[in-house]
């Protein structure tokens, strides 16, 4: 007489006769477990379609309010934003008028603007002023349905100064490279530079950087100052930003 097995245990029998016919051990193991049968069955069964049209759900587009801002990140005053303000329900007849204002006035954005009848969006620009530090302005759009907020960062186009080595002995001479956060506009930028101790340091007057470049390098040379080591502050200046790195001078 047959003994009893578990559902989901393998059959010993049948899995003795199908090695013997010359099933792999896997395959016959999967021939004889009735639970794993079951759940290849169901789990891989080519039939099996749970989305209507066999479409996916997830790519279905469904507008909603929001603000747009292209590029978010930009030099103030040399580029505009382009933003596009979407809502989720076509505007009425008459049109939707919504109001936007900005944190300062560092983004120069209309009073107003008016999504068309029917419509679902609106493009306008926002020009910019420059600054002298790297700084976020937030933008508001309001309307009697909505309201949405985005962020635009702005920055100065001087971005630094950097001296290699920055400590030496004195009678060396140090690369020193002006970087710009941008490629400088087509005319070119010229950066205002000072030594606080031009006796030890001392650089020229301004550098040009032309346009399309985001650097220029020059050459510093150090004279001994003192008997001890010394820290020279090295400025560079422009449309307002500044930037400094320090120089060791070691007798």
């Amino acid at each position: 007489m047959n003994e009893p097995y578990l559902e989901g245990m393998t059959r010993p029998a049948g899995t003795i006769r199908n090695l013997l016919e010359g099933a792999n051990v896997g395959d016959a193991f999967l021939r004889n477990t009735r639970w794993l049968k079951w759940m290849i069955l169901n789990v891989g069964d080519p039939l099996y379609t749970p989305f209507g049209a066999k479409l996916t759900p997830f790519d279905t587009y469904f507008p909603s309010n929001s603000l747009s801002l292209v590029p978010r990140q930009l030099i103030g005053g040399q580029k505009q934003i382009e933003a596009v303000l979407t809502v989720a329900d076509p505007a009425p007849p008459e049109g939707l008028n919504v109001n936007l204002w900005a944190e300062n006035d560092l983004l120069l954005v209309p009073q107003s603007v008016t999504i068309p009848p029917g419509g679902n969006s609106v493009t306008f620009p926002i020009s910019t002023n420059t600054v002298t530090s790297p700084v976020d302005v937030r933008i508001t759009a309001s309307s009697p349905s909505s309201q949405v907020t985005n962020t635009a960062s702005l920055y100065p186009l001087l971005g630094g100064i950097a001296l290699t080595p920055n400590s030496l002995e004195a009678g060396g001479t140090v690369s020193c490279t002006v970087i710009l956060n941008d490629a400088a506009p087509p005319g070119g930028v010229t950066v205002q530079l000072v030594s606080d101790n031009p006796e030890v340091a001392a650089v020229p007057s301004d550098v040009f950087i032309p346009g399309g470049r985001t650097k220029r390098t020059f050459s510093v040379a150090t004279s001994a100052g003192s008997a001890d080591p010394l820290t020279v502050n090295i400025t560079a200046s422009y449309a307002g930003a500044q930037v400094t790195a320090a120089l060791v001078v070691t007798p």
